[in-house]
């Protein structure tokens, strides 16, 4: 969920990411499934490969591209492994951050003052 941190390791030199988690407090709701989910942002934003192990929740592995593949389902019983896919690319957003966020933050103010100057007479 905190983008900053995999952004910082990978600009350090990780390779990849590992996230062990208890889910279990989330029972059986749609929140494990959106806490897995923000790993899919987290590959793609750094270019990494991730690797999650969940005590209730899903466990999988998520590619470079944000396609999680070898999951499981939520309150299963299963032991997983495969190859973990990452790769060697840094990302414009590893390099410079969330530049894009804070574009579009200004843009939209920018936006509004200009709006705002036209309509009055």
């Amino acid at each position: 969920a905190f983008e900053d941190l995999p952004r910082r390791y990978r600009a350090l030199g990780a390779d990849f990411l590992v996230n062990i988690t208890n889910d279990a407090w989330f029972g059986r709701t749609s929140a494990p499934y959106q806490h897995a989910s923000h790993l899919v942002l987290r590959a793609i934003e750094t270019r990494m490969g991730i690797a999650r192990a969940a005590n209730s929740g899903v466990s999988e592995f998520v590619d470079p591209l944000g396609y999680p593949y070898h999951h499981t389902r939520l309150d299963s019983e299963d032991a997983i492994a495969d190859h973990l896919r990452t790769s060697d690319v840094t990302t414009l957003y590893v390099r410079w951050g969330d530049w894009v966020g804070l574009l579009s933050i200004l843009a939209t103010l920018g936006f509004g003052v200009v709006l705002v100057r036209s309509a009055i007479p």
